[in-house]
């Protein structure tokens, strides 16, 4: 059973923890943080507060606000700044300086996201002061000691804590410093949002089919078969309860996936699957055995065991959902609301750390292409001398500012060029009665093509219908203008690659390790022995690695590729980028002639430690010989350059040893005579023609998934 809408990459996501006030009603600091932070910073508070030494400061109406409250401080901003990137790294992530993940933000985005927190959480406390709703102590104490006290109920958690702060005391007071932003957040709720209930009915009449798709949901199972008779023989066995549902789908469902759970798809969503199934499932009565339902997979039983709908008001309020639905209605009006205060209140801020300042503005700048463009322009007067050497000034977020903006403009003007490329390729090879053709009338041609078997006619419409999209884009018509401007386009593009390739080569001088960097330097030297080996042990690291470590993680990880691509799923999360990585290092480092003896060795090991991880898998026995073949192989060829190594050779003794006995259990001798050693190298030699068989069925990779 396939879904719509599956993101084109697939990957099982790594939650980070990081406080964002006011994108989500919750603490700022997640309970992970209470118990693995470091607590309150030890440094002494500036003597003398002033707009010089803060980090930051309120304005309003053009002028700082003078209470000291409006300043962000040194200690409260480096303190949950650390809190924060501490967090993450609790976690098992890697938090790099300047280059962040989509799953793990840099330092500098993280440090830059609390100032924001902090300068956001000054503006709240302006309106709650001005409107009589600061919270008091005793609020604050209430709230600081019902958090404190649930976690030292517990006598373990309570020496834990101490163990970690020093005191229950200091862990208080961090608490009390890390609730007060949701406190704000609360306070103004309840006293600008008096009549939530009936704002939140008008806004559900308003937006009712976009509220149940999100909010409505079945949790449902399924058998899917070819036929409709066969279908209705399992559901008349189901009835007569000569068969249960969940054996039923394991025995006869064709849809796998769903056959090794009994046929459980867990929660659906509106949207999730194709219009008969969504419509059946969502109108049926739960516990009760819906169809045959035809789709174009085949025939479905559908059984229900809860659903969640409404079609009212009143039945929202009366369902499970409706408490997530008020939430995140209060969290989007909160939000509107915020924003319209700031600017109204003309409340703006100044950043006295030059980190942070830079930071700001460059996240500022990216509305504006001439805003962009004249901070891109003040960062190449920065870093540049003019003799063209690059200088450090301020430090390296000048020069990572300026090779990211190089980057997305570099990318921008290749996407320019590949377009200008099937332009003129268009334009020269397509028929003039096609070229002569209007939008409109490609469009209706290729829905008539739609409908016959003329893949080829069909083919250059829909080149034809690119060629008008393209040409519209870059607000050109002829052949002669789409090739002047691939002239100038190309020229441009040139300017880029340089500057992109001398920031790049200059990073990698000064952080050869930072992943982001050697990404780069792959892209502009990707036949480099030392580029290419650093590249794939990051990648080994930050994606295989942490797959194939331990049994469970790897099930947990094929489970969900499972959903999407059956029985290919081990193909597409293990075999593809291990054949590519390992192909990578064999030719451009293993089997070549410059890379060093060092190098080498380093790329020996790195496959050698990916196939001994891959061997100690659950999977099949052959499989596992595979990889056991595969580890030896590369053992041997470290072997040959380090002689001198006895653990290489036991190593490979080992695992002669396991071979021999998978293959021949009743066999008990473990000597390895010099006939065995030729066999075994034979098998090693064919090595990679069975690996190719095993590991690389002939690709079928979909364009899309649905």
């Amino acid at each position: 059973m396939k879904r719509k809408g599956l993101m084109k990459k697939i990957q099982v996501p790594i939650i980070w923890t990081i406080a964002i006030l006011f994108a989500a009603g919750v603490i700022w600091w997640s309970v992970a943080s209470y118990l693995t932070g470091r607590g309150r910073s030890n440094e002494e508070p500036e003597t003398t507060l002033s707009y010089e030494n803060s980090v930051a400061y309120l304005t309003k109406d053009g002028t700082p606000l003078e209470e000291e409250r409006y300043f962000v401080t040194i200690t409260e901003f480096e303190r949950m700044a650390r809190q924060n990137i501490d967090n993450i790294r609790q976690q098992g992530q890697e938090v790099n300086a300047y280059f962040g993940t989509q799953q793990v933000p840099s330092e500098i985005e993280i440090r830059h996201m609390v100032l924001k927190n902090l300068i956001e959480e000054k503006i709240l406390t302006y309106y709650t002061a001005n409107e009589g709703i600061y919270p008091t102590q005793e609020e604050l104490d209430a709230q600081t000691d019902s958090i404190v006290n649930n976690y030292t109920s517990d006598e373990n958690t309570r020496n834990q804590i101490i163990s970690i702060y020093g005191s229950i005391e200091a862990f208080r007071s961090l608490v009390e410093d890390t609730i007060i932003g949701q406190i704000l957040v609360n306070k103004v709720k309840d006293h600008v949002f008096t009549d939530v209930d009936e704002q939140l009915a008008e806004y559900f009449e308003e937006n009712k089919d976009d509220i149940k798709k999100e909010y409505e949901v079945v949790n449902a199972s399924h058998i899917l078969v070819s036929s409709e008779a066969t279908a209705n023989e399992i559901k008349d066995k189901i009835v007569s309860k000569e068969l249960d549902f969940s054996t039923a789908a394991s025995d006869f469902s064709i849809d796998t996936n769903s056959a090794m759970t009994g046929g459980s798809l867990g929660e659906i969503h509106r949207g999730d699957m194709v219009e008969k199934f969504e419509e059946a499932a969502f109108s049926a009565t739960p516990n009760e055995i819906v169809g045959p339902v035809e789709t174009q997979y085949g025939y479905h039983l559908i059984r229900v065991a809860s659903k969640t709908t409404f079609d009212n008001f009143e039945e929202l309020k009366l369902s499970s959902v409706y408490s997530d639905v008020k939430n995140d209605y209060l969290i989007q009006k909160f939000q509107e609301w915020f924003e319209e205060y700031k600017e109204e209140s003309n409340f703006d801020y100044v950043i006295n750390d030059s980190e942070m300042k830079l930071f700001d503005r460059y996240q500022k700048v990216q509305e504006s292409e001439k805003e962009l463009n004249d901070f891109y322009k003040s960062l190449e007067e920065e870093i540049f001398m003019e003799d063209g050497q690059i200088v450090l000034s301020e430090g390296y977020l000048p020069i990572v500012l300026y090779t990211k903006i190089t980057d997305n403009k570099k990318s921008e003007i290749e996407d320019k060029k590949s377009k200008l490329t099937d332009i003129i390729e268009y334009r020269e090879t397509l028929p003039s009665t096609v070229l002569a053709m209007t939008p409109e009338e490609v469009e209706e041609k290729i829905q008539e093509l739609n409908e016959s078997n003329d893949r080829n006619e069909l083919s250059t419409f829909q080149n034809a219908q690119t060629l008008f999209e393209y040409e519209n884009q870059l607000g050109i018509s002829e052949l002669e203008e789409a090739q002047k401007m691939f002239e100038q386009v190309d020229e441009e593009l040139q300017r880029f690659e340089k500057r992109f390739e001398k920031v790049v080569r200059f990073l990698y001088e000064e952080m050869p390790y930072s992943p982001q960097v050697i990404t780069y330097m792959y892209e502009i030297d990707p036949d480099d022995p030392k580029v290419v080996y650093r590249y794939y042990e990051n990648y080994y690291e930050q994606n295989l690695k942490p797959i194939i470590n331990d049994p469970s993680t790897y099930q947990s990880y094929l489970s969900y590729y499972q959903q999407y691509f059956g029985n290919r799923a081990r193909n597409y999360l293990i075999e593809y980028p291990l054949n590519q990585m390992e192909r990578e290092l064999n030719q451009k480092i293993i089997e070549s002639t410059e890379a060093s003896t060092d190098t080498k060795i380093s790329a020996l090991f790195l496959i050698v430690d990916t196939y001994k991880k891959l061997s100690n898998l659950d999977q099949s026995e052959s499989l596992v010989q595979l990889y056991m073949m595969a580890e030896r192989r590369y053992l041997r060829e470290l072997k040959e350059l380090m002689p001198e190594d006895k653990a290489l050779q036991d190593q490979i003794d080992g695992i002669t040893l396991v071979l021999e006995e998978l293959n021949k259990p009743s066999e008990e001798s473990t000597e390895t005579t010099d006939t065995d050693l030729e066999t075994d190298i034979e098998m090693d030699t064919e090595l990679d023609s069975d690996l190719n068989n095993e590991m690389n069925p002939e690709l079928d990779v979909p364009d899309t998934i649905e």
